[in-house]
């Protein structure tokens, strides 16, 4: 059961007692990525933690390991089993060749779409890793072991797996020393009062995903020289920006940032963007004088940036219709949040 007494030291041995809760709740945001440095290994890259849309599971304890009919119903059921088996694993939950689970039942309390440029599966995969990991220990893991060996993500990217345990505006390196977890070179908070309006056209091309997404990535070269120039436009004009809340500064910059990383992709996308709908809500967004605009990852979610709440919903009000979908939301400041009964 959750529910019960261990004995835990700082270095992970027995030193101190902790109680376990009767239920854990996880909840993360959702990544923007603005786009890689390089189209091959180790990548790095820009991208963004915002507050919604949320990812939240939850984990109450039960008799024996099972999964709740959301996560069944979101295709994630051998997902999720896979991560729950890793973690036993990593405690040594069993005897020999036998895997125990944890006595859980886990359940998706909400998410957001699916291969859309929000990180989902990653910040999911993350969600459910470390509520396996507190509900054998409610202690913390080694941040590699959790994301590479438990969860099982961030061997392209790894800004989504730094933004579920951090937040804010992340820098991650492409050096070829790195480990293999790409690290932060630089993470920035974003003013509180500048707003995100994010645009999913409602018809777009097929998701990039798995298979057909490393079938891209098989087909595109190096370009060393575009490479270099991301690298500096980052250092030198974005993260910069950022830090002094230039709002004019940044938009700019992440929207020459974003268009230019979309380039080493354009032979396989058609251009900076990935389709006729994202060119379309892009093209729009401009029209209507909006800045910072992009695409998040490959699409179909474009985002453009507001100094504040009446901006953006003023934005949002003007492609209201049958075409977009839309949201407002905010960079978020710190990492995923834990809640144990009584918090």
């Amino acid at each position: 059961m959750l529910c019960r007494t261990q004995v835990v030291g700082e270095d992970g041995g027995l030193a101190k007692m902790t109680t376990l809760p009767d239920s854990i709740t996880i909840r993360t945001g959702a990544r923007l990525h603005f786009g890689l440095l390089d189209c091959k290994p180790p990548f790095g890259g820009l991208g963004l933690m915002i507050d919604s849309p949320a990812t939240e599971v939850e984990a109450v304890s039960d008799k024996s390991f099972a999964i709740d009919s959301s996560i069944e119903s979101a295709g994630l059921a051998a997902r999720t089993k896979a991560i729950a088996s890793r973690a036993a694993k990593h405690f040594r939950c069993g005897e020999a060749d036998e895997v125990r689970l944890p006595p859980i039942k886990l359940k998706l309390k909400c998410q957001p779409p699916k291969h859309s440029g929000f990180g989902s599966g990653t910040q999911y995969s993350l969600a459910i890793a470390e509520a396996c990991c507190r509900a054998i220990a409610f202690e913390t893991v080694p941040e590699e072991t959790m994301v590479i060996d438990i969860a099982g993500r961030a061997r392209r990217s790894a800004v989504g797996a730094h933004g579920y345990l951090a937040g804010g505006l992340i820098y991650e390196t492409n050096d070829d020393c790195s480990p293999r977890l790409n690290p932060i070179a630089k993470r920035i908070d974003l003013p509180r009062q500048w707003r995100v309006l994010l645009v999913r056209p409602r018809k777009a091309k097929p998701a990039v995903a798995g298979a057909d997404e490393q079938r891209r990535f098989d087909q595109l070269r190096h370009d060393r020289k575009r490479t270099e120039m991301l690298i500096r436009l980052v250092e030198d004009e974005v993260m910069p920006a950022a830090a002094r809340q230039d709002f004019h500064g940044f938009s700019e910059a992440i929207e020459r940032y974003n268009r230019e990383s979309g380039l080493l992709f354009a032979s396989i996308q058609g251009g900076p963007y990935n389709g006729t709908a994202v060119n379309g809500a892009i093209d729009r967004l401009k029209q209507l004088g909006a800045v910072g605009v992009g695409q998040s990852s490959w699409g179909p979610t474009v985002f453009a940036w507001c100094e504040d709440r009446s901006r953006a919903d003023s934005l949002a009000s003007s492609l209201s219709g049958s075409d977009w979908v839309t949201l407002v939301t905010t960079a978020k400041a710190g990492g995923r949040t834990l809640t144990t009964p009584g918090q």
